[in-house]
């Protein structure tokens, strides 16, 4: 069975993270969030602060020789922190701590061979304490990977 290359840069993102001491969950299930409660489904309190790898959209940029194409695909983070106090103090902490590791190791491995290449945060929205005490981020990353045209994204 072929490998397709987003599965992989969205499994390295989340092995990535999970090197974090300050980040108690990652996952790459999604949990919606009940707006009323500001409970996340899926996920307790006790289990933050928490990042979640979701698959994005993807761009292609340019085809090249013996059809190859250049790609961006932009995955997203989400991360979840959970104080009644400091809110937006732990919410930027995670933000830090996400940039770090995502600047930290840019380059997307698979079997010993760079696959593809985190070359920008594109964006980072934050909930504005509409949440309370649940604070919330969203981070789209940059991705730039080539493929050959035929085989859509598959590594194997």
């Amino acid at each position: 069975m072929a490998t397709d290359i987003r599965e992989e840069i969205d499994k390295f993102i989340v092995t990535q993270l999970e090197t974090s001491h300050f980040i108690e969950t990652v996952t790459r299930n999604y949990a919606g969030i009940d707006s009323n409660t500001a409970q996340i489904q899926g996920l307790s309190h006790h289990e933050l602060p928490a990042v979640i790898v979701n698959s994005g959209n993807e761009v292609r940029n340019s085809s090249g020789p013996a059809g190859r194409v250049s790609v961006t695909y932009s995955p997203e983070l989400v991360g979840y922190i959970w104080d009644e106090d400091e809110y937006f103090t732990k919410l930027n902490r995670l933000i830090k701590e996400v940039k770090k590791i995502i600047y930290g190791n840019y380059n997307v491995v698979y079997n010993a061979v760079v696959i593809a290449v985190i070359t920008e945060i594109n964006s980072i929205r934050i909930d504005r304490g509409r949440l309370s005490p649940l604070a919330v981020f969203s981070m789209e990353l940059g991705v730039r990977y080539n493929h050959i045209q035929t085989t859509g994204g598959e590594l194997d």
